[in-house]
This record gives C-alpha cells, structure tokens and sequence, in this order.
C-alpha cells in the first residue's frame, strides 16, 4: 500500500481514504515488521447498533479496527441456533459495518424476538443481545 498526500499533508490510502491504517508514511513495498503492525492495532473494539424505522426491521452493527483483519460475525436465535452469518473473512481498517434485514440465511423473514450476535476476530468474542420488532 502506498500512500499520496492531500493539500492538508494528511496520509491518505489508494481509495483515498484517511483512517487508523494511515496513521504515518509508509515505505515504498508496503511491508510492515511486527512491532509496526503492534503499533496500528486498535486498543478496542466497539459496535454500535443503529436502530431503524420498525417497519424496515433492519439493525446494523459498525465495527473499527485499526489493521486489516479477520473478522466473523453471526446471529443466533433464542434456542441458541445460528440463523444467518453476516461477516466472515478479512476486513480493512477502518469502520465497517454489517446490516442484518431480520432474514435467516435461506431468505425467510424471522419472527419478533429476541437475538443475540456474536463478532470474533482475533481480539477476542463479542456478545451481545438485540431485539428484533415486527
């Protein structure tokens, strides 16, 4: 990856996006030794939800690294059965975000109720609750 300058002397990346991942220049091959990559590694991980109209029935969960990284997200129902995977493989730095539209993986509209997602990347799991209203 390398890196250009804007008129404010920011670091910007190839999609001229500016973010964690371009915190300083970077060298020519794009390599990074592993006290670098250490060194772009978030401190935490958050999610957020965003909460939609009812009748859409959609929740979104925003996650930001700082690195590229593998990152696999699922939905369980109340039985504790996987309903839908939302993520599942590496993600770029920065925030990113997964929309769930209450359908299970084979397209069916799933019924109001409570659900719980789970994010795991190699920072650790993350579980959570949300309600989903009809």
């Amino acid at each position: 990856m390398t890196t250009s300058r804007q008129a404010n002397d920011r670091p910007i990346d190839e999609m001229r996006n500016l973010g964690p991942a371009c915190v300083r220049d970077l060298n020519a091959t794009g390599i990074f030794t592993a006290a670098e990559l250490k060194a772009l590694e978030p401190e935490t991980v958050f999610v957020k939800m965003l909460y939609a109209r009812k009748k859409q029935g959609r929740s979104a969960k925003a996650c930001n690294g700082g690195y590229l990284y593998a990152l696999y997200g699922e939905i369980y129902n109340a039985l504790s059965q996987q309903v839908r995977t939302l993520v599942d493989g590496d993600q770029v730095a920065g925030q990113q975000v997964a929309i769930w539209d209450g359908r299970d993986a084979a397209g069916r509209r799933l019924a109001s109720g409570v659900y719980v997602y789970r994010l795991t990347s190699a920072q650790g799991v993350l579980t959570r609750k949300m309600v989903l209203l009809r």
